[in-house]
């Protein structure tokens, strides 16, 4: 599951980073910005990941995975909304 959580860690980075482009977007953007900043100052780096970081705190992994998927779809959705469906966290 690490590996997955990775990536859609990347996706929201990259993500963000070219929704800075998109023309009336700029509120939606620094709203997903400022959740993504409060997410990743709160984290700290992918030990959680593991088995033994989950396990360490069950309910603050399930928080972070939670927070990682509301972003993770909001992003895709925000640049990609055609294949948003396809996309999705899940």
């Amino acid at each position: 599951m690490g590996p997955k959580l990775e990536a859609a860690e990347e996706t929201v980075a990259e993500g963000l980073a070219r929704a800075r482009d998109l023309v009336g977007a700029e509120e939606r953007v620094a709203r997903l910005k400022a959740r993504w900043d409060a997410y990743r100052a709160q984290r700290d780096g992918f030990a959680h990941y593991t088995v033994y970081g989950a396990g360490a705190d069950l309910a603050a992994f399930v928080d972070d995975v939670s927070t990682l998927e509301g972003l993770y779809d909001a992003v895709v959705g925000l640049i990609d909304p055609a294949n948003h469906g396809p996309l999705t966290f899940a």
